[in-house]
């Protein structure tokens, strides 16, 4: 990594902790049916691709998600058994991000949808004062606003050409391999936070790449 000027971070599994089996494990308290082979089915209908996508709204997939489990539950409970897959935000990352900062132009890039930024927007808000995406980077981009889903080359040129910024200057960072291979075809420089890897374990303690 040489003469990077601009990071783009991923979110989910980079900054916030994932636990991807939750939401099945709660959705067996409630469904009767084959648990996984139904969510592998919505994966198959691109459900939640469609969601993070925008093209789907909340009501939408909070009732794909009645119909293909064939359950009866409200909209608060889809809620809580959608965002027990977030976790926690480190608070060593939050202070990391806010040191990069002043070091790099810094930019959020996720692929996500309207329940879950709500979820995690009030954690951050609630346990670190932290009252907009501003505080922590440039600007923050969300795929469910943009129309647009990583890995597809438009999403990241989008973020490219709004800050006109040089992408052999531009370090990519994310957990996602798929993802990393695009942004790498297209010119950036990448991390692939992968082998139990965290974004502390990158940066200096003063938030300086290494």
């Amino acid at each position: 990594m040489k003469n990077i000027k601009n990071i783009i971070f991923d979110y989910g599994g980079v900054i916030i902790n994932l636990d991807m089996k939750a939401p099945l494990d709660l959705i067996k308290l409630h469904s009767s049916l084959d648990v996984e082979r139904v969510w592998h089915e919505m994966h198959s209908e691109k459900i939640f691709e469609m969601y993070e996508q925008g093209l789907l709204s909340d009501e939408e997939f909070r009732n794909a998600v009645r119909n293909f489990f064939n359950i009866q539950i409200d909209d608060e409970l889809i809620d809580q058994i959608w965002n027990s897959l977030l976790l926690d935000m480190p608070k060593e990352r939050i202070e990391l991000l806010q040191k990069c900062k002043t070091h790099y132009r810094t930019f959020l890039l996720s692929n996500s949808n309207s329940i879950h930024y709500k979820s995690y927007f009030s954690q951050l808000q609630n346990r670190y004062k932290i009252n907009s995406f501003d505080e922590l980077f440039e600007k923050a981009y969300f795929s469910y606003e943009m129309k647009l889903l990583k890995p597809s080359p438009e999403i990241f040129q989008k973020l490219i050409d709004n800050h006109q910024l040089r992408i052999e200057e531009t370090l990519f960072i994310d957990d996602t391999l798929v993802h990393i291979e695009t942004a790498r075809k297209m010119g950036f420089q990448t991390f692939h936070l992968a082998d139990e890897k965290m974004i502390t374990d990158l940066f200096s303690s003063d938030g300086i790449l290494k």
